[in-house]
């Protein structure tokens, strides 16, 4: 498996993230340790990458897509990320991507928007990860996580990773490719996104948040208008800490 280059920099909407790009994230909490035990396997595939346990679809200069626990599938600012020093914020470009097709993949997942947060999805993740489950899965060549995932999917519910491999698979010409090709999606883990060579070009971009970028002279993190915005609604809480201990999930 070749090593994708990361570059890291200041967030430049149109250089390193763009319309239909797909964003993932690590923060601390409870529930992203949970995800993060759930993808430790996922890792071992490429163990030089970031671990990542959330995913998102961009949608504009300061507005994502995703999939959250406490609001189901809603916009949300991406300035609540790349404000917050506590997030490690990374953007990949689809392999195939255009200007004219990047608004393709943000139709897909604008369509869910409404859509319940899938629990259940997340607890099966959990046991199809488990010792046991990781047993069967190597005997029987995943089945039971397949069969855990569809016994647990409430299928007009989505997890984070869900919703972007639905909205990537949704393009043809990515949904013969990598893991959109190989797994149901309900089965498909951020990490597993991440690391997936096919689906996206071989670079990652990581954005530097306010408080790293206060060491880069002459810098900031963060375009005029995100920097600027306001966040509102059910999303303006910290995406890190105890109060959102639930936000890293896919």
């Amino acid at each position: 498996m070749s090593i994708p280059k990361i570059i890291t920099g200041p967030a430049k909407f149109g250089v390193n993230y763009d319309v239909g790009w797909i964003g993932f994230t690590r923060t601390p909490g409870l529930v992203s340790n949970a995800v993060a035990f759930g993808e430790r396997r996922s890792h071992g595939v490429c163990g030089k990458l970031p671990f990542v346990t959330h995913t998102f679809v961009v949608e504009s200069e300061d507005t994502i897509i995703e999939s959250h626990w406490s609001t189901g599938v809603a916009r949300a600012r991406l300035s609540e990320y790349l404000h917050d020093p506590a997030n490690k914020v990374y953007f990949r470009k689809p392999i195939l991507w255009t200007p004219g097709q990047g608004p393709e993949i943000v139709k897909a997942a604008a369509d869910k928007i409404g859509c319940g947060y899938d629990r259940g999805l997340i607890a099966s993740e959990i046991l199809a990860d488990s010792m046991g489950g990781a047993l069967a899965n190597k005997l029987f060549h995943n089945w039971p996580h397949r069969a855990i995932a569809w016994l647990f999917n409430d299928n007009t519910d989505y997890i984070c990773s869900e919703l972007v491999a639905f909205a990537m698979h949704s393009v043809w010409s990515y949904s013969i490719l990598g893991v959109l090709r190989d797994q149901p999606l309900d089965t498909i883990d951020p990490q597993e996104l991440f690391t997936d060579e096919e689906l996206f070009t071989p670079f990652i971009h990581e954005v530097l948040s306010a408080g790293s970028a206060n060491n880069l002279v002459g810098e900031t993190s963060v375009s005029a208008t995100a920097a600027t915005a306001s966040p509102t609604g059910p999303q303006a809480q910290s995406r890190s800490g105890s109060g959102s201990a639930t936000e890293s999930q896919p």
